[in-house]
C-alpha cells in the first residue's frame, strides 16, 4: 500500500529479546527528511507486545524532531490487555493529537468482525483527507472483482471449471462497480453498483435463481436483490 502511494517503506525489525517493541534510538537513526509516516501497533499482532507509556514517550520526543513525521496507531486491540501491562494510546501524548492518527475498531473486543467497522479518530483535516482517498479505494477495488480457489462447478465466475490458485478478473464484470458479493461454497452472486443482481456457479436446486438448475460458469443476470447466500440456498 506505501508503494502504491508512491511511498519507500522502511522496515525496523525487532527481537523476542526487546519483547518485539521498537527501539527510539533505532528509530532515529532511520529518519530523515524525507520521512512521513510512522506507523505504530500497541498493542501488536501477533506478537502481543504492548509499548509501555516510557518507551512511547521516547518515541514521541524523537517523533517532535521530525516537523513533517506523522503517526499512524493502530491500537484495535487496546481492550485487550493483560496486567501488569496497561495501554497508552499515543495521541494522549502531549503535543501528539495534532500529528496522530489513531486506528480502531469493533472487531476485537466488542467480538464484531461480520460487522467490519472501524473508524479514525484524528485532527479534523486528516479525517476529511482519509475520507476522500477511502472513497476512491473502493471504488477503484470494486471496479476489479477478482476471484480465485477452488471452481469445481464454476463458482468463480472465469468461464472454466479449473481451480484458480492465484487471483484472476472476472471478465463479465470488467469496468462494473460492484455494491455487494455473497459466496458460498460452490455458487456467488453479486449486486451492481446498479442495483443489478448476477449468479454464477452451482445451480443444481435452482440457487442461482435463474429459472433452472444448470450451472453457470460466468456470471449471469438475474431479477432478484438484497441476496444472501448459504449452502445450496439463496435468500
Amino acid at each position: 500500500m506505501a508503494r502504491l502511494a508512491d511511498a519507500t517503506p522502511v522496515i525496523l525489525p525487532t527481537s523476542i529479546f526487546e519483547n518485539f517493541l521498537l527501539d527510539s534510538k533505532q528509530l532515529e537513526s532511520k529518519l530523515n527528511e524525507k520521512s512521513r509516516l510512522l506507523i505504530l501497533c500497541s498493542p501488536s499482532n501477533p506478537a502481543g507486545s504492548v509499548y509501555p507509556k516510557k518507551l512511547l514517550e521516547e518515541i514521541a520526543k524523537t517523533v517532535a524532531k521530525h516537523p513533517s513525521l506523522l503517526v499512524l496507531s493502530d491500537e484495535i486491540y487496546e481492550h485487550i490487555v493483560y496486567a501488569p501491562a496497561t495501554h497508552t494510546s499515543f495521541a494522549s501524548l502531549p503535543g501528539l493529537w495534532e500529528r496522530t492518527l489513531t486506528v480502531n475498531g469493533f472487531s476485537k473486543a466488542s467480538a464484531m468482525t461480520g460487522w467490519r467497522l472501524g473508524y479514525l479518530p484524528g485532527p479534523k483535516h486528516f479525517v476529511a483527507a482519509c475520507k476522500k482517498i477511502q472513497s476512491q479505494v473502493k471504488k477503484l477495488t470494486l471496479l476489479h472483482l477478482q476471484s480465485w480457489g477452488r471452481n469445481q462447478n464454476g463458482q468463480l465466475g472465469l468461464g472454466t471449471t479449473e481451480d484458480s490458485l492465484v487471483p484472476l478478473k472476472i471478465q463479465a464484470f470488467q469496468g462494473v462497480s460492484i455494491k455487494l458479493v455473497a459466496a458460498a461454497a460452490e455458487h456467488t452472486a453479486a449486486v451492481t453498483e446498479d442495483g443489478e443482481l448476477y449468479g454464477w456457479g452451482w445451480g443444481r436446486y435452482g440457487n442461482l435463481g435463474l429459472g433452472d438448475r444448470n450451472d453457470r460458469l460466468v456470471p449471469e443476470k438475474v431479477s432478484l436483490v438484497n441476496v444472501c447466500d448459504r449452502n445450496d440456498r439463496s435468500y
